[in-house]
């Protein structure tokens, strides 16, 4: 109980956090979120191995959802990949994700399934309160990715929030 309170306190759900490169991305975007958190002390690079670097709490979920894919749609779903010590370049594999751009100040990664395109974008931005966020953009392929998503989406904020968390620092503790 005390973990999800300190959660709730680090992270917040924001409005959608996009720049003009990030909505190009995908064709079309079907559904977006943004959470954010605090963490003055960490590069780009050191943030992103926090947030992807292991298997969330849902991976239970993410292997019997690999599975179900597998049997199902003949679909070879990703594997999880730890990240390696040297700088990240396009085309890696960071987590569960494939490196698709890198700069100073934004990551972004994806995965293409038959059914829908996803793509997760870290920012690091100079605001105020929460300087790191995390863009969740997705784009349905077909009527399944708009189903599955719905089913999906409740555990998928969930997970994000959690992701996130992870690259929390006390601000108090870096001043």
């Amino acid at each position: 109980m005390l973990y999800l309170y300190r959660m709730m306190r680090v992270v917040v759900q924001e409005e959608v956090y996009s720049t003009p490169f990030s909505r190009a991305i995908l064709d079309r975007i079907d559904n977006s979120d943004t959470v954010a958190t605090i963490n003055r002390q960490d590069d780009l690079e050191s943030v992103a191995k926090k947030v992807f670097s292991r298997p969330h709490r849902g991976y239970e979920y993410w292997l019997c959802q690999k599975f179900c894919w597998k049997q199902l749609f003949r679909f070879q779903h990703m594997d999880y990949y730890p990240p390696t010590e040297t700088k990240f370049e396009v085309g890696e594999m960071l987590g569960n994700f494939e490196i698709k751009f890198i700069n100073d100040n934004l990551l972004v990664l994806g995965v293409d399934m038959p059914h829908l395109k996803y793509r997760a974008c870290l920012y690091l931005v100079d605001e105020a309160n929460y300087n790191v966020k995390l863009t969740s953009l997705l784009s349905f392929c077909n009527v399944l990715g708009a189903w599955s998503f719905k089913i999906v989406r409740p555990f998928h904020l969930r997970t994000a929030k959690k992701m996130i968390a992870r690259a929390y620092v006390d601000p108090k503790s870096t001043a």
